[in-house]
């Protein structure tokens, strides 16, 4: 496999793969092969003897981790030990869970995703502010404390530092919020990058311990890194230096999120003689295509030079489609792919829609479904966050953690059993009182004078089950999907699914959704390579949200894609509408008066828009926007000018009477198809 490695790389991937040793930023640009480097690379190092217990990847996404593994699998031979690959948050987990009780926290803590932040944000607002339950903005303050700690300013900092009276509801909020967390022995996703460097800073004989672990250090997506998980990263790699990073400024996207594209431009600097590779030629895209896309990002100045090219001959131009108003433009294009379709035999899941925003959808979806094209709109709803799901997920996480007081609340009277809000209240002023928490009231429940007989047999019934199901999982040789199906019928929750769903098409939908994970759980638990813990299950569907099996098999379906720009990186398309291309749109007017009329980050989305095309690129406008009821003037996207005209045409809507006749037959088909279903 690597004795004829340069041929099959590029020279500059080749000096990419080969540099093992010291500092390396490679700046891969769209389309340039960045994650064959990174497999490669990794191959070629154990190759050389390098031992694959000493090698670390990271990455921002499951998936992503995943096409790693494989790729990596396909080229070393079966017996080959096989590297530590992860993505941060995973990464920050498989430390926490060695050496968190350093931090006074227990080994079987609970990892709270966003939905349970907010749940315990909103019971603190209850708890304190009862009269401003309605008026505090719940994922509003999830931001605020997202920052505080990406800023590493704890709670009485954040108080100290508050200049206006949200501010201080949301330092008092934190505050609360962190003392909890520690009460109910959970963790949130900052934590598991945060808690991190704690360890590191507390105990220097820790991060000696993971620096002495992973000699080599490969990050990809480097661009997308905020200022904790750069530390994290630059604590680890700093006793061998040996750390290798890929990415492309051009292409960091997420400043809303922490990203801090500095990361990568400044890399250099906080690690000397750094090695720096660029990596511009293109396997995806036309030459008019990257030209455009040159030509755009190079009006960004705080930027690393480098200017993409490929071998792909196609002198097709950009199309640029100009539209009445914004229906108008939904449409047209939605018909302009039909005709595509038809005329040369493409699929629709060769075509993707573009859109700055989600709320764009509306229109195009609305245009799909009249013409009854199927499609997918990246973004619904994930598996793991359907309330039946939830449901069961928020069980299994008390079976694990008693403690665990948000799955507690979430559960504790569903399906409904005698446990309604005014025993809650009762207990929850017992806890007040006593500084114990909702398990330890529940306990003492026969003991409390303000509840009734019929109470204390509701909440001593709960107990017990919870009792039987949690001394079977605390059993390692536990199968847990068994343990499900018993326990699902034991609690009567298809009860619950009836009651809370409207006709039987829905309750047969929600349960198939049970059962569905069910079968998730038993998957986990038949492969051979992992910890079949109810932990470790709970911690990999906390990680890896977007588990979505239908998104992976709704992508080998023909349908067109819908997708925001944000969540379009790493794909690619054979033809791409670019809608929307106004001003106030693209560039988003919301992003110009945040960021003081830098619009740096919009012309990097731009750039990520314009390189998820291969062969045919349309980028369209309207004149006019519908606005409460009128319609406004829209003006084409400053970014539209910033490409040259030689690369752009305007096209010709149309058809020929061949081209009609066609798209008529197009539509009876359908006719018959929906007569016949």
């Amino acid at each position: 496999m690597f004795k004829n490695l340069d041929s099959q790389l590029n020279p500059e991937q080749y000096k990419a793969v080969t540099t093992i040793n010291g500092p390396l930023l490679v700046l891969a640009g769209a389309g340039t092969g960045k994650t064959r480097v990174i497999t490669f690379r990794i191959a070629y190092m154990i190759s050389e003897r390098i031992p694959a217990k000493k090698i670390l990847a990271v990455t921002f996404t499951n998936k992503a981790a995943k096409e790693m593994r494989e790729r990596i699998g396909k080229l070393l031979p079966n017996k080959t030990a096989k590297p530590h690959i992860s993505t941060f948050h995973s990464l920050g987990l498989h430390i926490l869970r060695q050496d968190i009780q350093h931090l006074g926290y227990r080994p079987n803590f609970s990892i709270y995703d966003e939905a349970d932040q907010q749940a315990m944000m909103k019971n603190i607002v209850h708890d304190v502010w009862p009269h401003l339950i309605d008026k505090i903005d719940i994922p509003a303050v999830k931001t605020a404390i997202s920052k505080y700690k990406e800023s590493f300013i704890d709670p009485k900092e954040a108080e100290n530092k508050a200049a206006t009276p949200v501010e201080l509801v949301n330092a008092t909020i934190y505050r609360e919020y962190e003392l909890r967390l520690k009460h109910f022995n959970a963790v949130d996703f900052d934590d598991l990058i945060i808690l991190p460097l704690r360890l590191f800073s507390e105990h220097p004989v820790i991060l000696e311990k993971f620096q002495d672990q992973f000699h080599y250090i490969m990050i990809d997506e480097f661009q997308d890194t905020n200022y904790p998980q750069f530390r994290f990263t630059q604590q680890i790699a700093s006793k061998y230096n040996n750390i290798c990073v890929v990415g492309d400024d051009d292409q960091s996207i997420y400043g809303w999120r922490g990203a801090d594209y500095k990361n990568i431009l400044e890399f250099d600097r906080h690690f000397p003689n750094t090695t720096v590779i660029k990596l511009e030629q293109n396997y995806r895209s036309t030459m008019s295509i990257l030209e455009a896309a040159n030509s755009v990002i190079k009006n960004n100045l705080m930027r690393r030079q480098k200017k993409l090219w490929s071998n792909k001959q196609n002198n097709k131009k950009l199309t640029l489609l100009t539209y009445a108003t914004a229906r108008e433009e939904a449409e047209s294009v939605v018909q302009h792919i039909i005709d595509q379709k038809l005329r040369k035999n493409f699929a629709f899941k060769d075509f993707a829609i573009l859109m700055r925003t989600a709320h764009q959808s509306r229109l195009f979806e609305e245009q799909l479904r009249k013409s009854r094209i199927a499609y997918a709109m990246i973004g619904g709803t994930r598996f793991f966050d359907r309330k039946e799901v939830k449901d069961i997920v928020s069980y299994l996480k008390l079976l694990m953690n008693p403690n665990d007081e948000v799955s507690l609340m979430r559960i504790i009277n569903t399906p409904p059993r005698g446990i309604g809000l005014t025993t809650l209240a009762a207990l929850n002023d017992y806890c007040k009182k006593t500084k114990s928490s909702l398990m330890d009231a529940l306990k003492k429940a026969e003991t409390l004078p303000e509840l009734n007989k019929r109470s204390v047999i509701a909440i001593q019934e709960f107990l017990d089950i919870i009792a039987k199901y949690r001394s079977r999982v605390d059993d390692s040789s536990c199968n847990l999907a068994e343990l499900l199906v018993e326990f699902i019928k034991d609690i009567k929750y298809e009860k619950e699914v009836a009651r809370v769903s409207e006709d039987r098409d829905e309750i047969s939908s929600r349960m198939v959704n049970v059962y569905d994970f069910i079968d998730d759980v038993r998957y986990f638990q038949s492969k051979d390579d992992n910890d079949k813990s109810l932990r470790n299950y709970l911690s990999s569907i906390t990680l890896n949200p977007a588990n979505d099996k239908n998104q992976e098999d709704e992508q080998k379906k023909d349908e067109l894609t819908l997708i925001t720009i944000h969540s379009c990186k790493g794909l690619e398309f054979p033809i791409v509408y670019l809608v929307g291309m106004e001003e106030g749109k693209f560039p988003h007017s919301r992003s110009i008066q945040e960021n003081e009329g830098d619009i740096s980050e919009e012309r990097r989305l731009c750039y990520v828009g314009i390189t998820r095309a291969k062969d045919e690129l349309y980028l369209s406008y309207a004149l006019g926007r519908n606005k409460y009821g009128d319609i406004e003037p829209a003006y084409p996207s400053r970014f539209l000018k910033e490409i040259p005209e030689h690369l752009i045409e305007s096209d010709d809507l149309s058809v020929s009477e061949e081209d009609e006749s066609k798209i008529a037959e197009f539509y009876l088909q359908k006719m018959k198809n929906i007569v016949n279903s």
